[in-house]
């Protein structure tokens, strides 16, 4: 059962990363999100978890700060942890192509093929079609009961991601 998220809700955690902090004399972005934006990009998955984490305190319906977080735990090899936002994003947007790429990259990593599979069958992004094709390959080899290394699987998966950032 999906949770529900008032109009009011929905839209406080979609302008919320974006209004102005008067008191602090900020425009823009939360200064916690520019930290931890720039703590990710720098590979400080532990900062950027906290300070994600901080922002999560008072907004805690911000879909895309939970995506952040659970990336930052992906990244930091915490994928339980992951599981955890991705899903919250996944109750109010059952087909985030985001999450369900790196719920299915976290389960592969794992070794968990099957389940990795069971999230990669909802996942369809035609603006990304490296990583479809990809995904799409190891769906269609996975039913028809081919033996696959669900590492392997992974690091493919993750060449197709970084492959399709270059063509953009």
């Amino acid at each position: 059962m999906s949770k529900k998220v008032s109009r009011r809700g929905f839209l406080r955690g979609m302008l919320n990363p974006f209004r102005r902090d008067e008191e602090e004399g900020f425009s823009g972005l939360s200064p916690l999100l520019v930290r931890g934006d720039k703590a990710l990009e720098q590979g400080d998955f532990k900062l950027a978890i906290e300070c994600y984490e901080k922002f999560l305190e008072e907004e805690p319906d911000s879909l895309e700060v939970l995506k952040k977080c659970g990336y930052a735990y992906f990244k930091a090899g915490e994928f339980e942890q992951s599981r955890k936002y991705f899903n919250k994003v996944m109750e109010v947007r059952p087909k985030e192509n985001f999450c369900l790429l790196y719920l299915g990259l976290g389960w592969a990593k794992q070794g968990n093929l099957e389940q990795a599979v069971s999230y990669w069958k909802s996942y369809f992004n035609i603006q990304k079609p490296l990583v479809q094709r990809t995904i799409n390959s190891v769906v269609a080899l996975f039913e028809a009961k081919e033996d696959q290394d669900p590492l392997k699987v992974a690091k493919e998966v993750e060449e197709a991601i970084l492959e399709q950032k270059k063509t953009k």
